[in-house]
């Protein structure tokens, strides 16, 4: 099966759901539409501030672990802030 110009849209779906999975079982989260939300802007913020910053790689000997890793640091930053200001 060809996705075509839909690929790397799936690939940011599929590993922010991975890595708000990740922070929601470290945060005691549920819901999978909370997991993509959390996780595609930890996707955001990590790719921004781990690769765009900091020029920082993982190197994890696979792309996807590597974008899942910064895309859960991501989402861990995410939900500490959305705490912080909801306290």
């Amino acid at each position: 099966m060809d996705f075509g110009t839909y690929s790397p849209w799936l690939t940011f779906i599929v590993v922010g759901l991975v890595a708000g999975w990740i922070t929601g079982m470290l945060f005691g989260q549920r819901g999978l539409i909370r997991y993509l939300i959390v996780g595609c802007l930890g996707a955001l913020v990590g790719a921004y501030v781990i690769h765009g910053l900091l020029g920082f790689s993982f190197g994890l000997g696979s792309a996807f672990l590597d974008q899942v890793a910064v895309a859960t640091i991501g989402a861990i930053a995410v939900t500490l802030l959305a705490r912080a200001i909801a306290k």
